[in-house]
């Protein structure tokens, strides 16, 4: 029988249980409703997009649509060597002088064409490749008022027209374009006169290496009085823009948190954007050619699209122009009316007399509503605080006993749970690893979290989340050790942060100071309610940290997005290798993503009879190739997971193409140390060349690109040292140029020239792979020769 206390014990049992419950319930729809916002946030739900019909001194997202449904559906195609490149060159010229024409006095208002040439080495993918150039348009407006001085300093806005191979380019770039189109529009119409000249700069070859930045702020008139520059890029469809990099100093990121209406920055995309495999205009204008002060601010969601054939209007994600246009509207203002707006000259001046060393601040956007920005010497205390508090803790928990046992035992504890904390974090990266390798594995499907990045949070979230608490239940500890084990190591993390110089250290720095913000108004509110340790006293815990638990789940949902989508993009599929007098063609194919080749042909069965005479086709051995079969694109191959070749048919090749690409030599020079040698290189009837690509192997001891500096050598696929460069431009002209040796030994020189013509048996190939299987398709000419000097 029971008795009325086992009742009451019972009834308050069940009482605890449905609090628990309750509790738990609230937390889940606590961080649910975090999720959601954080979702719109992201997606730019929260920005309404204007109509092509808005008010002329708005900026209007349906207006920048108009332009980029010109340049992206009805051109064809904006790559070098297409002559959509030229017809859209036309356009954005034709739109900024009707602009001209009908601005008011109060401007000046000047448009040019230019084309460039030039030559320069750079590294890209840790590889060293030397570039040669000529002729590649240029479109420059620059906007002042009508008293302005020719060599007064102004604001330069970059954004490139030219697009990547196979890709109609809506996002990348035609969206940047499209909206300086609408910005100059804005300028001219809203009777705003910019207090400095705007200098709006479309540049046709950024795809090729960089090129048309290189050639305008090494040979324009007005290279010298640019006192700061905005690129604007799109690595995805949308999104908010994110300042990927921001320097050299502090003045442009500050402008940027002080004026811009949405913001989407955080300075740790500076440290981590050098180990994304791609590169900006922002380099050429901050880092290697010149030292403007600027912003690097790009579309970075929607990556899935990124240089394919999915890049179009449609896949554009709504409201992301809409506010990256008044994002700029005021970052022009801004910058046009700073006292720190200087040019080459000022600049260098006042570095010298006032010994400016202004290194870059930390900086992030909260929900896009606003920035939080301070100086590098404000965070060598702020970011020092944490580690302070916690190595006083083992003082603060033992007084007002304080002995050397006691001492000794706290910082026992808090040493157990930070190496516990530790392991759970590395746990929690671990485990959802190996289960992904594990689904994959035995299930042998594709990794479906790529299309729908949600599903990664049913599979990922709860295997982390084990991750992360199972040694809280396997090795038990105090709550005082675990709550300061895991507050020593955020602090110890951002104290490293600080140490290597880097800026992400902000991120460690909020956790930690809200888990202790936390910890003293839960203890608190425990005193004043008498309350013991209790699902409902977390409450007390968990609201001062909501901040920073929701900053988290935005920082941490936009970062999983990204990488997924970085990791899931669709791979490229190349073709044919054919030399001067075809001994030998073939079909090249390889991907870039985490599919196998193998994976390609199993779901797409027609293609693989269609290379293998209607046979079930084998990937045996004899058809593997390596990355020397794909020099035209280097150094690109050296992303590509694996490559084979399939033998072609030569007919419709000789048929279709006159001539092909052609070196002779033209005169040899030699003295007692040196042989030098003239040659030309002829495209033939090649109409729509992308790239040239010299491969140069043997006793090479000069030449005639980039400055008459020859770069260190690199190494294609273990072969011998080698030089290489990619020659751009318009094919109608042969390149001439001269080699150098310091020896008999000879000269070999690889010539790949890529070709975007198709011919019918190529089209036809591709169109028997899968819709998702997206593909980037050319004609690649190789020829070798060798030159005895």
């Amino acid at each position: 029988m029971a008795t009325p206390a086992s009742r009451r014990q019972t009834a308050s049992d069940a009482g605890a249980a449905t609090d628990d419950t309750r509790v738990l319930l609230a937390l889940a729809v606590l961080y649910g409703a975090m999720s959601f916002l954080v979702y719109r946030v992201i997606h730019m739900h929260h920005v309404a997009p204007l109509g092509p019909d808005a008010p002329p001194g708005e900026f209007s997202e349906g207006r920048v649509l108009q332009h980029l449904r010109r340049l992206a559906a009805d051109i064809p195609s904006r790559q070098e060597g297409s002559p959509g490149l030229e017809v859209a060159a036309q356009y954005i010229k034709v739109q900024l002088e009707g602009l001209a024409a009908h601005a008011v006095a109060e401007y000046r208002i000047e448009v040019e064409e230019t084309l460039v040439s030039g030559s320069f080495s750079m590294m890209f993918l840790r590889h060293r490749v030397t570039l040669g150039y000529r002729n590649h348009k240029n479109i420059v407006m620059r906007i002042s008022s009508n008293v302005s001085e020719e060599d007064e300093p102004s604001l330069l806005v970059n954004g490139h027209f030219d697009s990547p191979l196979g890709s109609p380019g809506a996002a990348d770039c035609g969206s940047c374009v499209a909206s300086m189109l609408e910005l100059s529009r804005l300028i001219i119409e809203s009777g705003w006169v910019p207090p400095r000249p705007v200098i709006f700069l479309f540049n046709g070859a950024e795809e090729l290496f960089l090129l048309g930045s290189h050639g305008f702020i090494k040979t324009h008139k007005w290279n010298n009085t640019i006192g700061a520059f905005i690129n604007i890029e799109a690595s995805g469809s949308g999104g908010a823009d994110l300042v990927c990099q921001s320097g050299p100093g502090s003045m442009p990121s500050r402008i940027y948190a002080q004026n811009a209406k949405y913001p989407m920055a955080n300075s740790v995309a500076q440290d981590m954007f050098g180990i994304i495999p791609g590169d900006t205009d922002y380099r050429i204008f901050a880092e290697d050619i010149a030292n403007i002060p600027g912003l690097d601010i790009i579309f970075v969601l929607g990556g899935y699209f990124y240089h394919t054939s999915y890049d179009t209007l449609e896949n554009l994600i709504p409201g992301s122009i809409q506010a990256r246009g008044e994002n700029l509207f005021n970052l022009i203002k801004a910058f046009t009316n700073s006292s720190m707006l200087l040019k080459e000259s000022e600049r260098y001046n006042k570095a010298v007399n006032d010994k400016i060393n202004n290194p870059r601040a930390i900086f992030f956007d909260y929900m896009t509503w606003f920035m939080i920005f301070y100086p590098r010497d404000v965070s060598l205390i702020l970011h020092s605080l944490p580690v302070a508090v916690f190595l006083l803790t083992p003082l603060f928990l033992n007084i007002p006993k304080i002995t050397m046992m006691s001492m000794f035992q706290t910082i026992l504890d808090l040493a157990r749970g930070m190496l516990l904390h530790a392991f759970g974090v590395i746990l929690a990266i671990v485990i959802p690893a190996m289960a992904a390798g594990l689904r994959l594995l035995f299930t042998k499907n594709a990794m479906n979290w790529f299309a729908h990045p949600y599903s990664a949070f049913f599979m990922f979230v709860p295997a982390s989340l084990v991750g992360l608490l199972l040694p809280r239940f396997i090795w038990g500890l105090s709550e005082q050790s675990h709550f300061w084990g895991a507050f020593g190591l955020y602090s110890l993390i951002t104290l490293a942060y600080m140490l290597a110089g880097l800026s992400g250290g902000f991120l460690t720095f909020f956790i930690s100071m809200s888990l202790l913000l936390g910890s003293f108004i839960s203890s608190i509110s425990r005193k004043l309610l008498s309350q013991q340790q209790s699902p409902r006293s977390l409450f007390g815990y968990v609201i001062p940290m909501i901040p920073c638990l929701l900053y988290c789940v935005y920082y941490g949902g936009f970062l999983i997005q990204f990488s997924i989508e970085k990791m899931g993009m669709m791979g490229s599929l190349p073709k044919p290798l054919d030399s001067n007098n075809i001994v030998e063609s073939n079909y090249g194919f390889s991907v870039v993503d985490a599919n196998s080749l193998e994976f390609v042909f199993n779901n797409a069965p027609e293609a693989a009879k269609w290379l293998n005479d209607n046979s079930e086709l084998s990937l045996k051995e004899k058809y593997w190739s390596d990355r020397s079969s794909w020099v035209a694109l280097y150094p690109v191959p050296f992303l590509f997971s694996g490559s084979l070749k399939f033998p072609a048919q030569t007919e419709e090749i000789r048929k279709h193409y006159q001539h092909f690409p052609r070196l002779v030599v033209q005169k040899t020079l030699s003295n007692n140390w040196t042989r030098r040698v003239h040659l030309e290189l002829s495209l033939g009837s090649l109409s729509e060349i992308w790239t040239t690509s010299l491969n140069i192997t043997g006793p090479l001891s000069n030449w005639s690109f980039a400055d008459n500096t020859l770069p260190a050598p690199q190494t294609v696929s273990g072969g011998p040292p080698s030089y290489i460069c990619r020659l751009t431009g318009q094919s109608n002209e042969n390149w001439s140029f001269w080699l150098e040796a310091n020896s008999s030994e000879p000269l070999r020189i690889d010539v790949a020239v890529l070709d975007q013509f198709l011919v019918d048996s190529t089209k036809e190939l591709k169109s028997l792979f899968p819709s998702w299987a997206d593909m980037t398709v050319f004609t690649t000419f190789f020829s070798t020769y060798h030159f005895h000097l």
